[in-house]
């Protein structure tokens, strides 16, 4: 009788291209554009620097381009830097139960397998079905083991199991193979970490900026499924229950049923959530509320006297900090990221500097007097809802200048799949993240080749065409 580990791979190493109805492909086609358009946006950004200087220099071999800068270095190299890149902004995508985030796999699968890709020549086909494959694996995973412990905040134990399988995918691992890959990223997986090590508090802060080691994770990807195309072995049991790798993931339970349980019928990667907002899934609940407020009622900055904002206080606790004293602090502040939301001219596409011009917007009076206006309390009914029902809700209440009470309470934030983007939404946030880095010729050059990926004879040839190089001095 198979395992379960076995059985999966067995669905994996199957899957091919034309299994996939149209639907699953045009997600993946847009989980790979806004991925990209994150990497790009942020190629030049503090973080992504000193990324880029410690790693680029390391890889002998030119085998993969660091997006956006056209840098050549080598492909595990190159997936590290991407999928570091990825995350910086906190725009990149996420992926939920009900409205709880249970993952970020872009941020790991699609670096991975982009750089994969690009050393051996992939096809466009070939990229698709790998990025499927690792958002299904990695989403089961983070399922599985869902709620997790309470002071465990940490996805990348997991996001490496998803980049694993993609990057296998694409190397064409045979059953054994694929199974001893898998095993061999759950023995090098990132541990997951405690909501400490974000240093998320007032009196812990700066934030941290590995957050969900997705760079890390892309990394043990690429190492796991080369190292096993070489005939290197590991447990290839990974994922069966008895062999506990899920206790490594901050659960103290593990439904295992869910890891192969319909597998082929519907796939997670249509069910992925976009951010529009540069900042941790649960502001974009305080942020869609104020949004929601100002733009139904046409209030303007100005004209508000308080913005009051009321959520479970374990999640209060964590975003009230002001002034972000880092560019990475600036995703966890709320009462900077409603400043800024109050200041765009357009929230929805404006949002990339207000991570990198951070230290220049807290010097203005136009934010600091906005930032001044929000109160951010703990709501223990809101802590209750979050503990039960796994929604991690904000009330939000705007009093006016003239004595008006303006109240929200998003329950899906736009990106959700209940409430989504579409795809020129999507298309205008690539835009937005790109342009000034790339220019316009090349991004539009990017959205129209990833469009057309599944006919793309040899991704090798694509992503050279991707970049600025003047932006890699």
């Amino acid at each position: 009788m198979n395992g379960l580990t076995e059985n999966l791979v067995n669905f994996l190493v199957e899957a091919e291209r034309k299994d996939f109805p149209k639907s699953t492909i045009e997600a993946a086609k847009m989980a790979i554009l806004d991925v990209v358009g994150c990497c790009i946006g942020a190629c030049n950004t503090d973080v992504g620097l000193i990324a880029r200087r410690a790693l680029v220099e390391l890889g002998n071999k030119k085998e993969a381009t660091i997006l956006g800068t056209g840098e050549q270095t080598s492909c595990i190299n190159a997936a590290f830097v991407n999928a570091t890149l990825a995350m910086v902004l906190d725009l990149d995508d996420i992926y939920e139960a009900n409205s709880l985030i249970i993952s970020h796999p872009g941020q790991s699968v699609i670096p991975a397998a982009l750089a994969v890709g690009e050393k051996i020549g992939a096809s466009g086909r070939d990229i698709l079905t790998a990025i499927i494959l690792g958002y299904e694996v990695d989403v089961r995973i983070g399922k599985a083991v869902e709620p997790r412990k309470d002071d465990i905040y940490s996805f990348g134990t997991h996001q490496c199991i998803g980049a694993c399988v993609a990057t296998s995918k694409i190397l064409k691992l045979d059953k054994a193979k694929m199974m001893h890959a898998i095993g061999i990223a759950g023995a090098h997986a990132p541990v997951p970490s405690t909501r400490a090590m974000w240093c998320f508090k007032t009196e812990e802060r700066p934030a941290s900026w590995t957050r969900d080691t997705g760079g890390g994770d892309a990394l043990v990807g690429v190492l796991s499924s080369f190292l096993a195309l070489n005939g290197f072995k590991a447990c290839p049991r990974l994922l069966d229950k008895k062999t506990g790798f899920w206790m490594l993931l901050g659960s103290d339970h593990y439904d295992e049923e869910i890891i192969t349980k319909d597998l082929g019928k519907g796939y997670a990667i249509e069910g992925t959530t976009y951010k529009i907002y540069p900042s941790c899934r649960f502001n974009q609940f305080a942020l869609e509320g104020v949004r929601e407020i100002v733009e139904k009622n046409h209030l303007g900055a100005d004209e508000i006297e308080t913005i009051k904002v009321r959520a479970a206080p374990t999640l209060t606790e964590m975003f009230c900090f002001y002034p972000p004293l880092t560019s990475i602090d600036t995703a966890s502040s709320l009462p900077y990221l409603v400043a800024m939301l109050l200041v765009s001219k357009n929230p929805k596409t404006d949002t990339a500097h207000w991570y990198k011009n951070y230290g220049e917007w807290l010097q203005t009076e136009e934010v600091r007097k906005v930032a001044e206006k929000v109160r951010i309390t703990g709501d223990e009914e809101l802590g209750e809802i979050l503990k039960n029902e796994r929604k991690p809700l904000s009330i939000v209440e705007i009093i006016a200048k003239n004595g008006k009470l303006f109240e929200a309470c998003v329950e899906y934030p736009i990106g959700h799949p209940k409430n989504p983007l579409s795809q020129e939404e999507l298309i205008d946030k690539f835009q937005s993240l790109t342009i000034p880095k790339v220019g316009e010729e090349k991004a539009n050059l990017i959205v129209s080749t990833i469009k057309r990926l599944e006919k793309v004879t040899s991704i090798s040839d694509e992503i050279k065409n991707w970049s600025n190089d003047g932006l890699a001095r």
